[in-house]
């Protein structure tokens, strides 16, 4: 009997150690799907330094264009961290058709192409057409044209180039935690924060336990 609760235990541990190891290779897996090409990196700096202006965060593009000539700027990774430093805090996520339809919080924002080039979008809006049939338009902007000229391109034509990747700027706030990107790494920080009371929080769990399969033992025991 105590033998048979002992293997029920360590079997539902078992399969909580396997449901959490699937949640954090889920988690590493969203992580490493929102990374940026190198090939987009230069048209995506260029983006999220027009959008930071309208922030009242002023970068110079020609700093920006020096930054990568130099090899500073050639992941997602080091593209955060230049701006991190500039005050400007980007988060790259996974988005969808209709998450520009209906969020209109999202813009302005940059997407990426599946070419590797990068896009500003500045929102959508519905258009009615001359046969009474309603379209859905995205309005775009190409960083690298000096007129910043507005783009209209039906959804479903933008949803084929898009690599259902985009880019979201906001200016960099006092508390460290918002400004992280919402990933496994956020939590690190806190964790480490605090890692004495979670670590004696395990060793009671453990002992509590434990202290209930001797109970069980010698209840059983004590009946025979």
């Amino acid at each position: 009997m105590v033998m048979l609760l002992i293997k029920r235990g360590f079997y539902k541990l078992y399969t909580k150690l396997i449901l959490f190891k699937h949640l954090i290779i889920g988690i590493a897996s969203i992580s490493t799907d929102t990374k940026i090409k190198p090939q987009a990196v230069r048209s995506s700096s260029l983006a999220v330094t027009y959008i930071a202006r309208q922030f009242g965060v002023r970068i110079n593009a020609d700093f920006v264009e020096a930054s990568i000539q130099k090899g500073s700027l050639t992941n997602s990774r080091e593209l955060i961290n230049f701006f991190h430093q500039n005050n400007v805090s980007i988060r790259l996520r996974r988005s969808s058709e209709e998450d520009l339809v209906e969020k209109k919080y999202l813009f302005p924002c940059v997407a990426i192409l599946k070419s590797g080039q990068s896009i500003i979008l500045a929102g959508t809006e519905r258009v009615v057409s001359d046969n009474g049939e309603t379209q859905i338009k995205v309005l775009s902007i190409d960083p690298t044209d000096p007129s910043a000229r507005i783009e209209k391109i039906e959804l479903k034509a933008f949803s084929e180039k898009w690599s259902k990747k985009i880019i979201l700027i906001s200016p960099l706030g006092n508390n460290a935690s918002q400004d992280r990107n919402f990933e496994w790494a956020w939590f690190t920080p806190e964790l480490l924060r605090f890692k004495g009371t979670l670590f004696l929080t395990f060793i009671m769990s453990c002992v509590v336990h434990a202290l209930g399969i001797c109970l069980l033992y010698t209840s059983d025991a004590a009946d025979e």
